[in-house]
């Protein structure tokens, strides 16, 4: 009876503990990708470097070199500082799933003891339940064997009939037979 009650939150956390897994994997995904299209870009920039660096060798290096280097330099720093925000908040949202995986996984752990002590509470319930019923055929047992009334016979037939749930039919059929014998 405790089992569903345990049962929905550990498939709660379940979900989201799947969920935050998947959010993390797509964002080590996304900043793999962001990562590589970086170092494409980084890539361009210092051929375009090593390129005006030649013509500043060679004393090639007009008023257009100059502004484009200069351009490509301003290009540069704004993809570092893009790069360098992007790193920040893919650190802080690792951080927080982290924090949300290991609740998660405390919760998981937690209501896993708590199911664990619930069906030992069960098994520990259902077996005090079959001591009683097991003592109470063996008094019946007895009572049947030997002269005792059959009101206590009829007593004893009634707790049977509770111990084991006995629907409306059985117990009609039971009392039937016990009303039969009472008469005859």
């Amino acid at each position: 009876m405790g089992a569903p009650i345990v049962a929905v939150p550990l498939r709660v956390a379940s979900e989201q503990l799947s969920a935050l897994r998947a959010e993390l994997d797509a964002t080590k995904a996304a900043a793999a990708r962001s990562a590589e299209s970086s170092a494409a870009l980084l890539s361009h920039a210092r051929a375009e470097l090593e390129q005006l660096q030649k013509d500043v060798k060679s004393g090639n290096l007009d008023e257009l070199a100059v502004v484009r280097y200069a351009a490509m330099q301003g290009r540069r720093e704004e993809e570092v500082g893009r790069l360098r925000a992007q790193i920040s908040k893919l650190r802080g949202m690792l951080f927080e799933s982290h924090a949300v995986l290991k609740q998660l996984s405390e919760q998981d752990s937690a209501l896993k003891t708590e199911l664990a002590s619930l069906e030992a509470v069960r098994t520990c319930a259902q077996t005090l339940n079959l001591e009683y019923l097991r003592n109470v055929l063996v008094k019946y047992l007895e009572l049947v064997y030997t002269d005792a009334e059959l009101s206590e016979q009829a007593a004893l037939v009634r707790v049977i009939q509770t111990a084991l749930h006995f629907t409306q039919s059985e117990r009609e059929r039971v009392d039937r037979a016990i009303e039969a014998q009472d008469s005859g």
